[in-house]
């Protein structure tokens, strides 16, 4: 195991110290307006502990309780190595384009990388604009 200190003692194998580091299971995630978003988080080391990890919004153009609900704690039961946290992206009905926002674990807690996802947002509205033509396929 990554990270981890391990001994033979007496022909028995024991791990005498293991650190824990804390990663996004991805760098990047895509999610359409009014759909769900599944991000997880994985831990190596030692799984004898539950652990919460807390994220934060960074960045982007996309804004929280607004575009995307908050997200809770990701939590680590004993024995798990990913936990997950799923939300719903709010279907508005702006037309604004693809949005994005950044989530960093602030957890006081090893990482490694990727130590940030960033998330975008498909716009699934159009702008109300229609071509019309005529038969003669001209512009009308």
């Amino acid at each position: 195991m990554r990270g981890c200190i391990s001994a033979f003692v007496l022909a028995a194998f024991v791990t005498v110290a293991c650190a824990q580091t804390y990663y996004f299971d991805l760098a990047t995630y895509s999610v359409t307006e009014g759909n769900p978003l599944t991000v997880c988080i994985r831990r190596l080391g030692s799984v004898a502990a539950a652990q919460d990890i807390e994220v934060t919004v960074t960045g982007g153009t996309a804004t929280a309780g607004t575009d995307f609900p908050n997200f809770d704690p990701f939590s680590f039961a004993v024995g798990n190595t990913v936990a997950c946290d799923q939300i719903t992206i709010t279907d508005d009905t702006n037309d604004e384009g693809s949005e994005t926002f950044t989530l960093a674990i602030s957890t006081n807690v090893a990482t490694q990388n990727p130590a940030t996802t960033v998330v975008t947002i498909s716009d699934d509205d159009d702008d109300g604009t229609y071509a019309v033509r005529t038969l003669d396929n001209r512009l009308f």
